[in-house]
């Protein structure tokens, strides 16, 4: 059978505690001062087994107006609500704004109880009956059950109880499984036992001996007993009224708004976007950065609206807001909030969260407003799609979208392996990485671009360095850019030179004019020298050219030459190279080792030269140094 929880909702003193009494035999009012008084000031608690079998933890919030905070933290974990409503008075203050917030919270669904049905005729039920059905026109108890029932006598506690039942027949159960999540609305130290924290399971399970995060605080801890409705046992599951025994955790650490969550799932957060509706009956519209106060779980946060579509929302309007916070929270996209003014004497309205983790947003911005549209649509892979939308180069892992979207892992493959087989979303499993098909095609029709542009302006440079394509594309940092080399690179539509140097297939740097005439005279230079070259200055000077002139017939040289930078002022062609190792390969035949004076004699060249050869030789893997000698780099000597 399934676990449901039921809040109650109504006027102070229009009997929901004795009615809760009535139906279960359980005293919710558990504080000496709420005795004394006969007036519910903070949360109760009871619980009963219907007759389908179904387990319903009920709380009972209190009606006075001063402890609406406390009726807020209540209500935001229940599946279902009881509004009742004094058959004598009839519709109160509080009755209606209860029903405001919980239409608000979009709560599932509810029933009507017409209580204290005792002091009223029988003839004038049906009177009272339409004139609350005519109230709950429009909200989400429109069509719903009014059943009339008296907590003193107990005329009509069963049929109410069957509509009760009647009505979780249509709900359906909280998920059991994947991450769970107890806000906290109570913390109380028990003698024996220590830290003792309580609230409504929204979803999954939690075993004896779990490990579990006190949020937003960022704590772990263990659980070391559990107890559902007073009872011992060794797990809990969603919608259940749970109690905790916490170790590792001291009782100033905790308070109420607080949430027991899954390790690693939820992030904290101090802003979140979302969309809020207000009351047709709010008295101010919401304006941009007013403060207000949030309640979200079982928490009440101070804050401000920042609107993203005009300067303010109207009363009965709706709109897109980013909600920023004086202090963290945890929420995950579909909690529900409500907004008080900020002395928290009336409600303005109240929304659904959007995402839990945006970044600022610049107001009227076309595209942020875009995503959040796709965020508020309700389509999982629409909402996994915003997020890739959200940048130009957006790139998720899996385990970075667990944390943004806050969903289980086989929920969240089970749409990306959607969206790949469609064609949306390309997956790099090596990487782990998903990225959108469309900014991959930009980014590369981009990179095609950006070498166009390189070649013509430097038409004589054999190619360039990963780091340099990247500035040029303006995509320095980007980590779907260089994904997208990787990729053209397997494709064999670019190639890698020496020194890691990137060119497209095909490209061949070219030499026009006075640079061509200028290869030319170097090469001659080289070749004429073959051992002995001119240094590079050397040859600047005697050529009578800059610098970059110069650098730009070097590049070209060691792509289409094979010349050789031996050092920066050292230039070698790749056939003087090879001539010379070949005339130490023969050196090596007789001898096992050379050193400096004897390469010099067989080089018949100067010392300047010979050293930074071999250190080129040593690096090419040519020759290992011993010493003060050099041996061929494969001997075993």
């Amino acid at each position: 059978m399934a676990n449901y929880i039921m809040g109650t909702a109504g006027h102070i003193d229009h009997g929901k505690s004795s009615l809760i009494r009535a139906l279960t035999g359980i005293e919710t009012d558990r504080l000496p001062e709420e005795k004394a008084r006969g007036m519910s000031i903070d949360l109760g608690f009871a619980h009963m087994t219907l007759p389908s079998g179904h387990l319903l933890g009920i709380v009972d919030v209190p009606g006075h107006e001063r402890f609406l905070r406390n009726m807020l933290t209540g209500v935001g974990g229940i599946d279902i609500a009881m509004l009742v409503v004094d058959a004598v008075e009839g519709i109160k203050p509080q009755t209606v704004e209860h029903t405001d917030i919980l239409n608000l919270l979009a709560i599932k669904g509810g029933l009507v109880a017409l209580n204290k049905i005792d002091l009223i005729e029988r003839k004038d039920f049906a009177e009272k009956k339409e004139s609350i059905e005519t109230f709950l026109c429009g909200t989400f108890l429109d069509g719903a059950p009014v059943n009339g029932i008296s907590a003193v006598t107990g005329e009509g506690r069963e049929e109410l109880i069957s509509a009760i039942d009647s009505l979780l027949a249509t709900i359906p159960p909280r998920d059991s499984h994947g991450e769970y999540r107890l806000p906290i609305d109570r913390v109380f130290i028990k003698q024996g036992f220590g830290t003792i924290v309580a609230g409504s399971l929204l979803s999954g399970s939690i075993r004896k001996g779990d490990r579990v995060a006190l949020m937003p605080q960022g704590i772990e801890c263990k659980v070391r007993a559990i107890q559902v409705y007073n009872r011992d046992a060794s797990s809990a599951s969603a919608g259940q009224r749970v109690a905790l025994n916490l170790s590792g955790l001291d009782r100033r650490e905790i308070r109420r708004g607080n949430e027991i969550c899954t390790p690693d799932i939820f992030t904290p957060t101090k802003q979140y976007d979302g969309k809020i509706n207000l009351l047709q009956n709010s008295p101010h519209p919401l304006r941009n950065n007013m403060p207000v106060r949030i309640y979200l779980g079982t928490g009440e946060y101070l804050g401000k609206m920042k609107i993203l579509e005009g300067l303010e929302i109207a009363p009965g309007d709706d709109g897109y807001v980013q909600v920023l916070l004086e202090e963290s929270c945890v929420c995950k996209r579909g909690d529900r909030f409500i907004v008080r003014n900020s002395s928290a004497l009336y409600t303005i309205g109240g929304g659904v969260v959007l995402d839990p983790c945006p970044e600022r947003h610049r107001k009227g911005k076309d595209q942020v407003m875009k995503i959040l549209r796709k965020r508020d649509s309700g389509d999982l892979e629409e909402v996994v799609m915003s997020h890739f939308l959200s940048e130009k180069d957006a790139l998720y892992s899996s385990v970075d979208l667990v944390k943004r979207l806050q969903i289980s892992d086989s929920t969240l493959f089970s749409v990306l392996d959607s969206l790949v087989k469609k064609g949306i979303l390309i997956s790099r499993p090596v990487k782990g990485v998903f990225f959108h098909r469309a900014a991959f095609e930009e980014a590369k029709s981009l990179l095609s671009s950006t070498f166009e542009k390189m070649e013509k302006a430097f038409p004589s440079k054999a190619g360039w360095k990963k780091d340099e394509i990247m500035k040029a594309s303006a995509m320095d940092k980007s980590r779907l850019m260089e994904i997208v080399i990787e990729t053209l690179i397997d494709e064999k539509l670019l190639i890698v030179k020496g020194g890691g140097i990137l060119a497209r297939t095909g490209y061949r740097p070219v030499l026009e004019g006075r640079l061509e005439e200028l290869r030319g005279k170097i090469l001659n230079m080289l070749r004429d020298n073959e051992f002995s070259p001119e240094f590079r200055t050397d040859m600047i000077k005697k050529l009578s050219i800059d610098d970059q002139s110069f650098k730009m017939v070097e590049d070209y040289m060691i792509e289409a030459d094979g010349l050789c930078r031996i050092t920066h002022e050292f230039l070698m062609l790749r056939s003087s190279v090879e001539h010379a190792k070949e005339l130490i390969s023969r050196h090596f035949e007789s001898q096992k080792t050379i050193n400096p004076s004897q390469t010099r004699d067989i080089l018949k060249t100067s010392r300047k030269y010979i050293i930074p050869l071999l250190e080129y030789f040593d690096n090419i893997h040519f020759t290992r140094r011993v010493g003060d000698v050099r041996i061929p780099y494969n001997s075993a000597g």
